[in-house]
């Protein structure tokens, strides 16, 4: 049996734009962590966990397309007995890897919402990891709750952005206000992966761009917060009775 390696459809295309999703989100998650460094802002350090989980979900999306492609592959196999045995170990592996995908994905987003929106109610803390359970569950049988599931928590994300940026007006609000709207898009997009794979790979292209917003944003945001800190430390030295002559 022939055992060929494939980065998945489109030439790779795809798995190199996943690769991407994965640089960028890490990108983020380093420029949050900078950030929280220097403003010890908590909800930096939270941004921070939040996007290490969808960079680390998607390393595990692109064995999911190396995994689809082998079971492609041994689909055609003559070999009857050698067929069962291969499927079973493949059908495991590909449900691990999936739920890990799915898991961290949700876990990603959910993490944001819950930091961003400062959801203190109790009910509706349980309602949404209820729902990120049952969608992790089940998933793998119906994938369009997965995207259903997901675009609910990033529709409520969106409404905190918006509510965001017509409270500050600022272009650092309105650019993550865009870049969620690129991601609810992508994952509304994604609910027709099956229809035509031109679909799937519209979903990647919105999913990176969307995430390459809040990348040049967050830079943005650090620079910004940097300058301020050295400004500040620079008056309290011209300030210090230390360099005050007597």
């Amino acid at each position: 049996m022939p055992f060929n390696i494939s980065l998945g459809n489109f030439y790779g295309v795809d798995s190199l734009i996943d690769l991407l999703i994965v640089l960028t989100c890490f990108l983020v998650a380093t420029q949050s962590r900078k950030i929280y460094s220097i403003t010890k802002e908590k909800n930096y350090k939270i941004f921070s966990w939040a996007f290490l989980a969808i960079g680390t979900a998607f390393i595990f999306k692109i064995l999911m397309n190396l995994t689809s492609y082998y079971y492609a592959v041994i689909r055609q196999a003559h070999f009857f007995a050698f067929i069962a045995e291969q499927l079973a170990r493949m059908q495991v592996f590909y449900f691990v890897v999936f739920t890990t995908y799915s898991s961290l994905l949700i876990l990603g987003f959910l993490t944001l919402l819950l930091a961003t929106s400062k959801i203190e109610d109790k009910e509706s803390m349980i309602g949404f990891l209820y729902l990120s359970v049952f969608t992790i569950v089940f998933s793998i049988y119906f994938y369009s709750l997965f995207h259903v599931s997901l675009f609910i928590i990033i529709l409520f994300l969106l409404s905190h952005f918006y509510h965001n940026y017509r409270e500050r007006k600022t272009p650092n609000s309105l650019k993550i206000f865009v870049a969620f709207i690129l991601i609810l898009i992508s994952n509304f997009v994604g609910l027709f992966d099956d229809i035509t794979p031109l679909m799937y790979l519209i979903d990647e292209l919105l999913l990176l761009v969307g995430f390459s917003i809040i990348l040049i944003t967050h830079l943005k945001i650090k620079n910004g917060k940097k300058k301020d800190k050295i400004g500040s430390d620079q008056r309290f030295v011209r300030n210090s009775k230390i360099w005050k002559k007597s």
